[in-house]
């Protein structure tokens, strides 16, 4: 199993624990790093990728507005913007606009994602679903018969020339 689908397993509340410690451990680094004139707030893109992808569009956009609002208090706090703190200001709306754009993006791949790994389940012509979401839900059964320790049954058939 993938981390994808272990994560896609997991409750919401656990989600939201490693994006929110996600959010915390970027902005420390954006913190650290603005001292040094070094850009760290590209690396924000990551729990906001995360959030969209697994809790969806509104929690992507909710991590885009509190990571604007951390890098705006970062460079608020950094004595590089104590003469000119409108550019903070500025900085701050390109990079919640950039942030918006790429959660957009995102949810929108997952949407096509989901769609394609749903037409890669059915035979279009016969209804049917293929070999391989065959051995995706006998797998699955499977495995709930080995923990629930109950026999399984199993029934295929192979229509050659069909």
């Amino acid at each position: 199993m993938n981390i994808v689908a272990f994560l896609g397993k997991q409750h919401k509340s656990i989600l939201i624990f490693f994006g929110a410690m996600a959010l915390v451990l970027v902005g420390v680094g954006d913190y650290f790093a603005t001292g040094e004139i070094v850009e760290f707030s590209v690396f924000f893109l990551i729990p906001i990728a995360f959030f969209t992808w697994f809790l969806g569009r509104r929690a992507g956009v909710l991590a885009c507005v509190i990571s604007a609002a951390i890098i705006m208090g970062v460079n608020l706090s950094s004595p590089l913007h104590e003469i000119h703190h409108r550019v903070a200001y500025w900085n701050t709306l390109v990079w919640l606009g950039f942030f918006l754009l790429i959660t957009f993006v995102i949810a929108h791949l997952k949407v096509l994602h989901l769609r394609e790994r749903e037409l890669s389940r059915i035979d279009q012509l016969t209804q049917v679903a293929p070999r391989l979401a065959f051995y995706e839900i006998a797998s699955t059964e499977i495995n709930r018969a080995r923990r629930s320790a109950l026999p399984i049954t199993l029934s295929y058939m192979d229509l050659d020339s069909f």
